[in-house]
Parts: C-alpha cells; structure tokens; sequence
C-alpha cells in the first residue's frame, strides 16, 4: 500500500500513541490491530532493555539512558524542615543529530515567520 501519512491534524502538536499507530497502518498498509501490536512490543522492547542494561541508542534519534542522581539535602517547604533525599535513578533522554538538526531547522523557520509577520505591521 505505502500511502505516507499527511501529518497528525487531530491535536496539533499533540501526539500520542494512537496517533502513532494510525501513521504506521496508513504507511504501511498494516491493519490497525497489527499496528497497534507492533508500537506496544515496541515500546515493551525499549523499556526491557533500558531496565536491563541501563541504555537504548537509535542513531538519529537519540539515547535513553538511566544516571544515578545523588543524595541530596533538601528543605520542606510547609516544614521548613531539613531532609535527606536517597539516591535514585532517573531517565534521560539525549537527541542525536538528526533531531537535533530537525528541531534547529523548526526553530528557525519559526523565526523567519516572526521576521516576515514584523515587516508586514
């Protein structure tokens, strides 16, 4: 079938996951429920191996990776009271070049958008 998909109009600049199936079986003739199958394994897959070895790299895209944030004193705010935080893991997502390029690039037009919309007052 390999109809590409026009673009995700419902909520702009809203994405979730059903969107993402909806691109998926129009691109690729795939039914919905098979569709659906492939984003959930998928994201299943990514957070398996990110549990099991602390890092997913899509070149391009980006890298998942877990870093351990320190201990840390902090204050409660109602309190006033001093407490100590345990160390713990966190999430980080870190964009490769090519989104990092794709994002610079909607920056930009943004800002020739501006610049136009300016000369026209």
């Amino acid at each position: 079938m390999n109809t590409r998909y026009s673009g995700f109009t419902r909520r702009r600049g809203k994405v979730n996951k059903n969107d993402i199936i909806e691109a998926l079986a129009t691109e690729t003739g795939l039914s919905r429920r098979k569709a659906a199958e492939a984003v959930s394994r998928t994201l299943e897959i990514i957070m398996e191996e990110v549990k099991k070895t602390g890092r997913i790299e899509f070149r391009g895209f980006g890298v998942f990776e877990t870093k351990l944030r320190a201990a840390r004193t902090a204050r409660n705010p109602r309190t006033n009271e001093q407490m100590v935080i345990e160390p713990r893991k966190v999430l980080s997502f870190i964009p490769g070049n090519q989104l990092r390029k794709l994002v610079q690039e909607t920056l930009d037009q943004g800002k020739e958008g501006e610049a136009e919309g300016s000369l026209k007052k």
